[in-house]
């Protein structure tokens, strides 16, 4: 390990340090390793999984390589997103199920929620207008806040990498559909808002132990049911359009189609334009 996989509580410049130091409240200081820069955190966690325990948090200021679902990079400028990575001890669930990203995002959406309701800029601004699209990303109204990818780190932990946009920020124009910041909708600080997402986390993780209320809850928060979807996932070598009708225990969406109920567990859904519904 060299010196920029420093393992030191704070690895960071005074800026960032200041920050951390300032919002973060003190029980959670032993718990966090903070960086300027990393290629990823998820990528920083795997290659130091050893040194690490359930509970830790990675965050930085700023990824080169941030990675997002289906091999597709994660945008983010320096400064102006929560970039974290949390170290889940596996409890009995294989990383691949459904039952962490459930449980990520529940925690990403109850935090963004708590965040959009302590400060909010006008009565139309609602808690009601965050929520998941399944599997795991966070949206507020349609439009995209956080993303969640999971990584096996080995045999007893996976890290769950997150990043929520914060600041504002000129997106690409070449991203999947609208994305949107905390920033056009409340006033939070960084730290401020970690420490609302490392309580979520822990109790999400914790929630596990009993997975039907995990995925009741999930489902409290699950947007886009009833609406007309699209599927990327290739069945009899065709896209799949139809309704969305939630998702089952085991956190496969299911899809009202022309033929029938079909469940998928993987794959990547988007809202149909009203322009093409019938």
């Amino acid at each position: 390990m060299g010196a920029s996989e420093s393992l030191n509580a704070v690895a960071a410049g005074p800026l960032l340090r200041a920050e951390v130091e300032s919002d973060l409240p003190p029980h959670l200081l032993n718990r966090v390793l903070v960086f300027d820069e990393v290629d990823s955190t998820n990528s920083f966690a795997q290659r130091n999984a050893a040194n690490l325990r359930g509970g830790s948090v990675i965050i930085a200021d700023h990824q080169t390589g941030g990675r997002g679902r289906m091999g597709r990079s994660w945008y983010s400028e320096p400064g102006a997103s929560l970039l974290v990575s949390y170290m889940a001890m596996l409890t009995g669930h294989a990383v691949g199920d459904g039952l962490y990203p459930m449980a990520a995002s529940l925690a990403v959406c109850r935090a963004a929620r708590v965040a959009l309701n302590e400060k909010p800029i006008s009565p139309a601004v609602s808690e009601r207008h965050c929520t998941i699209k399944w599997p795991n990303d966070v949206e507020y109204r349609g439009a995209k806040l956080a993303g969640i990818l999971i990584n096996s780190t080995g045999p007893t932990m996976c890290a769950i990498g997150i990043g929520i946009n914060v600041s504002k920020m000129q997106f690409p124009k070449n991203l999947r559909g609208p994305a949107t910041s905390l920033a056009e909708l409340t006033d939070i600080r960084r730290m401020a808002l970690l420490a609302i997402l490392v309580q979520k986390l822990d109790e999400a993780v914790t929630r596990m132990a009993n997975p039907r209320e995990l995925v009741r809850d999930y489902r409290t928060c699950l947007g886009h049911v009833g609406e007309r979807i699209h599927m990327q996932q290739i069945v009899d070598g065709h896209p799949v359009e139809g309704v969305f009708a939630g998702v089952q225990d085991d956190g496969a969406a299911l899809v009202e189609t022309d033929v029938g109920l079909q469940a998928f567990h993987a794959g990547d859904l988007s809202r149909v334009p009203s322009t093409r519904r019938h």
